[in-house]
């Protein structure tokens, strides 16, 4: 049973890491950082869709993600 278990944890840790950011706004992806702050990031680890087209970013000063701003 703890086997069973343990291998579990291990698959679900390792398809959550597959994604890089917390939430998407528009075009970019973000990590939260603390309550009221957050930071640019990529789409996915290790992945050609990181911004590989963008020329120029537009970094707005303020995001929503579930009704925090």
């Amino acid at each position: 049973m703890k086997t069973k278990l343990f291998t579990l944890l291990v698959a679900l840790i390792s398809t959550t890491s597959l994604w890089a950011y917390d939430f998407q706004s528009g075009d970019l992806c973000y990590n939260i950082t603390s309550e009221t702050t957050v930071e640019v990031t990529y789409l996915k680890e290790h992945s050609v869709e990181n911004y590989s087209s963008l020329t120029t970013a537009i970094i707005p000063e303020t995001v929503t993600n579930n009704g925090t701003t």
